[in-house]
């Protein structure tokens, strides 16, 4: 989402982020952890996200038929356990999980 915004409307969302106090190095991450501070009963999370994944790993591109829409496959699992660890240290900072 965040790659197909126009650069002054990024520049928006980044300085919006800094003053609520999200400062981490990836807009994903910082994102991420916005969403799981919000008092929703449920934030969730695209494998994609979870892995910070460029937009060259869509899952589908909405309105648009084509060969490479819901072709998406893991191909990672070693990273997929370093992203798992990563939001498990998120949810126990936003209070989402017991430690």
């Amino acid at each position: 989402y965040f790659e197909s915004l126009e650069p002054e409307e990024q520049k928006k969302w980044l300085e919006a982020l800094d003053e609520l106090g999200y400062k981490d190095e990836n807009v994903v991450d910082r994102m991420i952890r916005f969403a799981l501070h919000k008092k929703g009963k449920m934030a969730i999370f695209t494998a994609q996200d979870i892995l910070s994944l460029d937009k060259n790993t869509r899952i589908n591109v909405p309105g648009i038929v084509d060969e490479n829409n819901w072709t998406f496959k893991l191909a990672d699992f070693a990273a997929l356990k370093e992203g798992l660890e990563k939001m498990k240290g998120l949810l126990l900072e936003s209070e989402r999980a017991a430690s």
